[in-house]
């Protein structure tokens, strides 16, 4: 693995953290803009301090239905990497082959000797 590759994935990975990042602060930010301009939001008494906004079962930056699929995916990438990483070479991957002297067949071992035979001299 050449360090192109790992450099790549890295970047990679931090534009994927930072674009989540900024997604989930506007999102947040919209919530935030849209329950204030609404007019619903109620505002304390003087001299009192709100209750926190409640969530149970912790952060859910996604919601909705599908919000379970979310570390699943998350699972399979990361799954997907590391075979990718490790396995590669057993099942082809990105590699070349290279033959040895003893492991060439025989028609190239032909074709490499008639293209290196001296060409007989053309007439003009």
């Amino acid at each position: 693995m050449n360090g192109k590759f790992v450099f790549g994935m890295l970047l990679m990975l931090f534009i994927v953290a930072g674009v989540i990042g900024v997604g989930t602060y506007a999102y947040n930010f919209g919530i935030a803009q849209g329950m204030l301009t609404s007019g619903k939001l109620d505002t304390p008494a003087a001299g009192t301090m709100p209750y926190p906004y409640y969530r149970p079962f912790g952060y859910h930056p996604f919601g909705g239905l599908l919000s379970c699929l979310v570390p699943l995916f998350v699972l399979c990438v990361l799954f997907s990497v590391m075979r990718m990483v490790f396995w590669r070479g057993r099942w082809g991957g990105m590699h070349r082959r290279h033959w040895d002297k003893e492991t060439i067949p025989p028609m190239v071992e032909e074709w490499h000797r008639k293209m290196h035979e001296q060409q007989p001299a053309q007439k003009a």
